[in-house]
């Protein structure tokens, strides 16, 4: 037998010796989905009196950067299985691996609107209101200034429950 003519067109092939066998057509494949997550194909060669079979079993694996391909030969008389463990192999799409969670996205848009706010409050001051001291060029000084007080207000305001008063015990 020469080598390549009658493994040509084949879904898979064997060679043994100087000897190919075909295990399995294109137009044979029989698929099946015995769980969530796995996709079995089973490919036959129906021309000889053989019957050749080779069944490819494809499991779901999100971690599998690449795929792992594990062929496990001859398990009974003419069937041969091979096992693919992939991220492509899975019904639903794999979540991203390094993806930004909702806290990172909010700080990142809370930290260019504060850039933004004060570079275009210091332009704003600079060229358009032509302020010249330094203090002067931050938008929204007073506010600014008067935060840490603020502050320290809102806590001792929040925590004032919470201290026993006797104000009434001393008239």
């Amino acid at each position: 037998m020469r080598l390549g003519t009658s493994c040509d067109g084949v879904a898979a092939c064997q060679h043994v010796h100087d000897s190919l066998y075909n295990l399995g057509t294109q137009d044979s494949v029989e698929y099946s989905v015995p769980s969530l997550g796995t996709v079995v194909l089973t490919y036959k060669e129906e021309v000889t009196t053989d019957k050749r079979s080779s069944i490819v079993t494809y499991k779901c694996n999100c971690d599998a950067d690449s795929p792992i391909l594990l062929a496990l030969g001859e398990t009974s008389p003419l069937k041969y299985e091979y096992k693919i463990t992939s991220m492509h192999a899975c019904v639903q799409a794999c979540p991203p691996k390094e993806a930004l969670s909702t806290g990172g996205i909010l700080c990142i848009i809370f930290f260019v609107l504060v850039f933004v706010y004060f570079v275009g409050g210091i332009l704003i001051n600079k060229f358009v209101l032509k302020r010249e001291n330094g203090r002067d060029l931050i938008p929204n000084v007073e506010f600014w200034s008067d935060l840490p007080y603020l502050i320290k207000d809102g806590f001792l305001f929040a925590i004032s429950p919470c201290k026993k008063q006797n104000a009434y015990d001393q008239i």
